[in-house]
């Protein structure tokens, strides 16, 4: 009997330690998140710039050796196609003007050393190829073909243009091959050229350009004006439908400026549902202009633009504007309602949300479970991008994730404003179900969070009452919470798992009460898990008709407690017939009139518009001619109203127009952040630095997180919102004189 007591008491307490999740700490201090091979081995950098690796999703952590030196580098460069592929780049300041290479085909489980005699800059694998990379040495073109192990000079003897920096050369997604601006390539100019040899020959394309940028879905060019010293111009081509021109597709791009407008920077924000969302910082004689800018969407093509929102936040060199990716058409935007008051004094903003590519932008509403008798036109206002360039802030943004459809998390305040000086006890934690329609209040404080288990599982950790000693975790998407503690207190900066949201482990990044970086690691996989989803779990709905398609998903239903196992896929996706919420005003047009079911847009007088033949100055055989209306850039709707809105098609004449001024901006920056809206990396907002490192590498690293993706579904027609644009709610001086509204 005894011995049975002693069976069962080591049993209980087996039981118990599975239903635990574990913490662990680590002995190495983290400079940069985590970069994910799949969904358990990883890599990541520390401060004296060691790789170390993890092949059991963080749960256990080795240091990456060649013999018994541990690897030394700067930069990791992985295959588009092989997943094996790694590659750690070495400075050239190490090793006396050589660049040194360490190449692993197994997952960085073990590498093999190369060199290269000189600097390399700017790899980037091929979108065609496995094992290519491109990059340049200097003003020389270099190619590998053995991922790095060997290199040639593919420059043709000529010299890539130099604007400060050496502009790289870029892949071409469509054909595979390369874009280069060639420095004095005809009449002492700069030239994008293209070739589809390897430097044999040169295509010439456009002249006198000055920056180049690209993604996958479009590449940007700054080019500058021969006629007009310190004017610049932004031309793009789309990568996945390029027009048919001398150019390869290359458009002057047309903005609705006007001629007497400065436009200093554009920020291609995003561009991966067929528009490019571009914002504008309008710099004038307002002291306060640099605080916030326009946001314009594109055409198909991305070279027509208008405008879609004005003053939205642009504090720490991001905008408050991201896309829900997911359902295609769907943003939220921070929008500054205060514009007027001293450069010194905290802006005021109000979130909104479209699901229309901007036609039609809705406030949040707030949560039903909020006490709200007493706030006079108040809304849920939720945290952006901004609140982590700010030390003084790092709140967590709103957030959603691919792979968890219909999920929103973010924090935030319910006033008719949200202040970027808020009174932290106001902050709280709220999430979506669906997508943004309604809203519930998950946690009392403002919290970092992220999804696991397809978003059936979230993880969160205080971010506003200082350093925390437990970490928060859910499975009924906040409907009940549970704490687990840490081995100390922590200021926790990021919570990192794998991109597809699969697992129940995460690595958590912190710094302790020294300020000193610290890993941990979180696994749920071995506690009281819920039971697997299955059938009767979940519920189907169905979206209404969002940029041409009706799609039907399957979610979990509001109150299971189960773990999503298998990655969410729409169930069914039918093309709709086009309506007028599939069309908005083209360039240099207004829309007028309110009624809904007719789109009336007027010619604004002030701006130049898109009527005109410059396609068919760029070799096109074809133009059109607008009649005040376009399609909205990514619906895929057929027939209804298309007859009545989309543009006459013309032949182009024997002879090319006169081009029109398309607006002109000072000195062309183009600055994609499309490539920082992925992955992981809490930190980069918390260290400018490491944020600035990232941006000159866009295209080849990918290391931030809050990627503010989601799923929108049927019951968020805006219509059941009930509120328009004309319903903002505009904050006289005395609203701002009572700090109880924000």
């Amino acid at each position: 009997m005894k011995g049975l007591s002693i069976l069962l008491f080591f049993c209980l307490i087996a039981a118990l330690a599975i239903a635990t999740p574990s913490v662990q700490k680590y002995q190495f201090k983290w400079k940069t998140s985590p970069v994910y091979l799949n969904s358990d081995v990883a890599l990541i950098r520390d401060d004296n710039d060691n790789y170390w690796r993890t092949g059991d999703g963080g749960i256990t952590w080795n240091i990456i050796k060649t013999g018994n030196d541990p690897v030394k580098a700067y930069h990791m460069i992985l295959d588009n196609f092989d997943k094996n592929l790694v590659l750690l780049l070495q400075s050239t300041s190490i090793n006396g003007g050589q660049t040194k290479l360490f190449v692993s085909q197994d997952q960085g489980k073990t590498f093999v050393i190369a060199s290269y005699s000189g600097p390399l800059s700017r790899l980037l694998p091929s979108p065609k190829q496995s094992r290519y990379l491109l990059a340049h040495s200097g003003s020389k073109m270099v190619l590998s073909t053995d991922f790095g192990i060997s290199w040639k000079d593919i420059s043709g003897g000529k010299a890539l243009y130099k604007a400060g920096l050496v502009l790289p050369p870029y892949w071409d997604p469509v054909s595979g091959g390369i874009f280069a601006v060639l420095d004095k390539f005809e009449n002492s100019l700069p030239w994008l050229t293209f070739t589809n040899d390897t430097g044999k020959s040169f295509t010439k394309l456009v002249s006198n350009v000055i920056e180049i940028n690209s993604t996958p879905q479009f590449t940007y060019l700054g080019v500058s004006d021969a006629k007009n010293v310190g004017q610049s111009f932004l031309y793009v081509r789309s990568n996945t439908q390029p027009v048919n021109n001398n150019q390869m597709g290359f458009l002057e791009c047309s903005f609705p400026f006007g001629n007497d407008v400065i436009a200093n920077e554009f920020r291609i924000i995003d561009d991966t549902d067929g528009a490019i969302w571009m914002g504008v910082v309008l710099y004038s004689l307002n002291k306060n202009a640099n605080r916030y800018g326009n946001i314009y969407v594109s055409n198909d093509r991305g070279n027509v633009y208008t405008l879609s929102k004005e003053n939205v936040a642009f504090l720490g060199d991001s905008f408050d504007f991201s896309p829900l990716f997911g359902v295609p058409g769907s943003f939220l935007a921070n929008v500054v309602v205060n514009t007027g008051v001293d450069s010194s004094q905290p802006l005021l903003t109000q979130s909104w949300i479209t699901y229309d590519n901007g036609g039609r932008w809705n406030r949040l509403t707030a949560p039903n479970d909020t006490e709200t008798d007493t706030c006079t036109n108040c809304y849920l206002n939720v945290h952006g991008l901004s609140a982590f360039t700010d030390f003084t802030r790092g709140y967590g943004p709103f957030y959603t994730i691919e792979n968890g459809p219909g999920l929103i998390v973010a924090t935030g305040t319910i006033k008719p404003a949200l202040s970027t000086q808020p009174k932290t006890d106001r902050i709280k934690t709220f999430l979506s179900r669906d997508n943004g329609l309604n809203w519930s209040t998950i946690y009392k404080t403002g919290t970092i969070y992220e999804f696991g288990a397809y978003g059936s599982l979230l993880v969160m950790a205080d971010c506003v009452t200082g350093d925390t000693n437990e970490l928060l975790y859910s499975f009924d998407q906040g409907k009940t919470v549970k704490t687990v503690q840490m081995p100390g207190a922590y200021d926790i900066i990021n919570i990192v798992t794998d991109p597809q949201n699969a697992n129940t482990k995460f690595i958590i990044l912190a710094q302790d009460s020294n300020d000193v970086a610290t890993v941990l690691s979180l696994d749920i996989s071995g506690a009281d898990l819920p039971p697997a989803c299955t059938d009767n779990d979940y519920l189907d709905f169905q979206s209404t008709c969002l940029l041409g398609e009706q799609i039907t998903y399957s979610v979990v239903a509001p109150g299971k407690s189960c773990v999503i196992t298998t990655k969410p896929e729409a169930s069914a996706v039918t093309i709709c017939n086009c309506t007028v919420d599939d069309f908005e005003c083209d360039i240099g047009y207004t829309e007028t009139g309110n009624d809904t079911s007719t789109l009336v847009c007027a010619l604004t007088g002030n701006t130049n518009s898109s009527s005109t033949k410059t396609d068919c100055d760029n070799g096109a055989k074809e133009y059109t001619v607008t009649r005040g209306f376009r399609k909205v850039a990514g619906s895929k709707c057929q027939g209804g109203v298309e007859n009545q809105y989309k543009p006459s098609t013309l032949m182009c004449p024997g002879t090319a127009s006169q081009k029109k001024s398309k607006g002109w901006i000072a000195a062309v920056v183009i600055l994609i952040l499309v490539a920082l809206l992925g992955g992981a990396g809490f930190f980069l907002y918390k260290n400018p630095d490491k944020l600035e490192l990232i941006k000159k590498k866009i295209g080849i690293s990918k290391e931030t997180k809050y990627s503010f993706i989601g799923i929108k579904p049927n019951s968020l027609a805006d219509d059941e919102f009930g509120i328009e644009d004309d319903d903002a709610q505009i904050l006289n001086d005395n609203d701002l004189q009572d700090d109880d509204n924000f």
